[in-house]
């Protein structure tokens, strides 16, 4: 598969879009209960949303656009999946594993693993982020101020 990686052990895990037998074979592998995909509507594969409910896997969908950050109503549902005890472990995904998925493991490295802001931005870069292509992403990274802190 596609740039996998781990952001906690047992708990949470990225990637790209998975083919059949990825999706098959990691979501055995790490016991997923709930897929999380940050694609468009029109872009999700109904093989994944077949697979997650003949699964019993909960599948979330939060379409983001690759090249903004998220909105304040797409960051409430993506905590309010994380706060839920119940929801783990959780895989997110979008098409590349790079920006939308990268902007959003570093907002959670961010607000529940206490790293900064310039460790989880050179995480999104070691996964294929290219800063100059989606500066947005970036930026939204450097102002974000946490909701720990509101």
């Amino acid at each position: 598969m596609l740039n996998f990686g781990t952001i906690v052990q047992g708990r949470f895990y990225r990637s790209a879009q998975p083919d059949r037998d990825d999706l098959k074979y990691y979501a055995k592998k790490y016991k997923i209960r709930t897929i999380l995909n940050l694609r468009f509507q029109r872009n999700i594969e109904s093989f994944e949303v077949s697979f997650a409910n003949k699964k019993g896997i909960q599948f979330i969908s939060i379409p983001m656009d690759p090249d903004e950050p998220p909105t304040p109503e797409q960051l409430n549902q993506y905590f309010d999946l994380l706060l839920n005890g119940e929801n783990y472990p959780i895989w997110m995904h979008c098409k590349g594993g790079a920006d939308r998925t990268g902007i959003m493991a570093a907002l959670y490295r961010i607000e529940f693993l206490g790293w900064s802001k310039n460790d989880a931005i050179t995480e999104m870069i070691s996964f294929f982020h290219f800063p100059p292509a989606h500066p947005n992403l970036i930026d939204f990274i450097h102002a974000y101020d946490s909701i720990s802190k509101k």
